[in-house]
């Protein structure tokens, strides 16, 4: 799962190029000290595992990413304003960007299959944020050859 944290951040930085950093997010509910908008979060999800063959494993796990905006005008952080997209379009973006994105070899299957919805979030000293997310599923076979 680290490996694949650490896979996405490049990609999504060159993928996004308004984002204004990708951050590693011990809780989705609490931004780092300083940040800029928009940003993105990546946080760790699920991880399953199965017995593959020679007494290998098998790993299908997922990564939860979330889009942050501020709230500076009431539609303009969903739905953009012209100047800038709004979390809406960057999650489609986003789910292009990642979908069947074996990030180099690291994994032989990827998708996007789930879009959250987006929630307003207070991130302190009158800045109000709103996230948008989508769950990034892998595979990981060790038998597999790309």
């Amino acid at each position: 799962m680290k490996e694949i944290l650490e896979a996405l951040r490049p990609i999504i930085t060159a993928g996004l190029p308004e984002i204004k950093g990708v951050h590693i997010l011990a809780d989705a509910d609490i931004l780092p000290p300083a940040v800029r908008f928009p940003c993105v979060g990546l946080k760790d999800g699920e991880s399953s595992y199965s017995e593959g063959m020679a007494e290998t494993e098998d790993e299908k796990g997922s990564i939860l990413i979330y889009v942050y905006q501020q709230i500076l005008k009431q539609e303009a952080s969903v739905m953009g304003d012209g100047t800038q997209r709004g979390i809406l379009e960057l999650i489609i973006t986003l789910r292009l960007l990642l979908n069947f994105n074996h990030l180099g070899g690291l994994v032989h299957h990827a998708y996007c299959p789930e879009t959250f919805a987006s929630e307003t979030m207070f991130a302190g000293e009158n800045v109000f944020v709103q996230r948008k997310g989508i769950r990034y599923i892998y595979e990981i076979d060790p038998e597999a050859t790309l």
